[in-house]
């Protein structure tokens, strides 16, 4: 090999291994994200426990600051590891490449592919979207998450119907108690005879984590029937140290108002933000993906999934933007 092509073949392998370092440096920052955004969920029993609603507001408003945080803290240490390549455009598609590697396999890869877009656009300024730097569509190894699920837990019915909310009450309990778990259990059983009519309640399904909003908690779910499955959510309350189950939604127009646009999102644990939103889906069906993100805290990717939709809705119908008249 002559000169200029070992020359050519360096500069390529450390374009690689500068491009590998800043899509590490992009992923560390998102994982640092994610750790102070996870830490605000795991406060939110303690602080519902404990009626502390200080505690819930301030989690509140500080998780609103988390991402843009992360994104100038990463947006710093680019700067000091690519000097001014920062803002070449070669660069960033190298970057893309690479950084595609940390997504790969990842229970929240769409929102890694979110958070890497948020670098590019405060780079670039782009307007509309530029597939060499940013991820347009979502990755294609990125899993579509149905039944069965992993992130739920079921109660079959045996016996009595109050003891199924029983047994759900139990299962879901806080370091404060129940202000009345056996009225609750039978109120519910109530409820949810007079929403069957004929059908027969068989058990179950509800999202493992229990989410908070404000001073509320809720469990969410469905119940299964020898008919078709039904929307389920608990409203639970904690006005004076007992708990107190405050409604019991069964229609998926309920249950979504509850997760309608709120100026405050949903506290809650999970490991695969996707597989959660899809099971909501399916207590939800008219509800959008976005809104669904924007519900459990992850608004930055809601837009995401919003400007996605609009581009799948233009290529599969003759629908198109026209100018407003005056």
């Amino acid at each position: 090999m002559n000169e200029a092509g070992y020359s050519a073949s360096m500069s390529h392998a450390d374009d690689q291994r500068l491009a590998g370092e800043a899509a590490g440096v992009i992923a560390a920052t998102y994982q640092s994200y994610l750790d102070r955004f996870r830490d605000l969920t795991q406060h939110a029993r303690g602080n519902f426990e404990n009626c502390d609603w200080h505690a819930v507001q301030h989690d509140s408003a500080r998780r609103l600051d988390l991402y843009n945080d992360a994104v100038q803290e990463g947006l710093r240490r680019l700067w000091s590891l690519l000097g001014p390549r920062v803002a070449d455009g070669p660069t960033w598609a190298g970057l893309r490449q690479a950084y595609a590697d940390h997504v790969a396999g990842r229970g929240d890869g769409e929102l890694m592919e979110t958070f890497f877009n948020s670098f590019t656009r405060r780079i670039f300024h782009t307007i509309g979207v530029d597939p060499a730097v940013e991820f347009v569509a979502p990755a294609s190894d990125l899993p579509v998450y149905g039944p069965p699920w992993s992130m739920t837990v079921s109660f079959r019915r045996e016996g009595q119907h109050a003891s199924l909310y029983r047994d759900l009450l139990e299962h879901f309990r806080f370091a404060a108690d129940y202000d009345d778990l056996e009225g609750d259990a039978l109120r519910i059983a109530a409820a949810v005879e007079a929403r069957m009519g004929a059908h027969q309640v068989r058990g179950l399904e509800l999202a493992r984590s229990v989410f908070y909003r404000n001073k509320g908690a809720y469990v969410v779910g469905m119940v299964h029937t020898d008919g078709p499955d039904v929307p389920f959510l608990l409203a639970l309350t904690n006005p004076c140290g007992k708990v107190v189950v405050d409604a019991a939604l069964l229609t998926a127009d309920e249950v979504s108002i509850v997760f309608s646009f709120a100026r405050s999102y949903f506290f809650v644990e999970m490991e695969r933000p996707r597989e959660l939103v899809d099971f909501l889906r399916s207590i939800m069906p008219r509800k959008s993906i976005a809104e669904l993100y924007n519900a459990i805290g992850f608004n930055k990717h809601g837009k995401t999934e919003l400007y996605r939709s609009l581009l799948h809705h233009l290529r599969t119908s003759d629908d198109r933007f026209e100018i407003a008249p005056w």
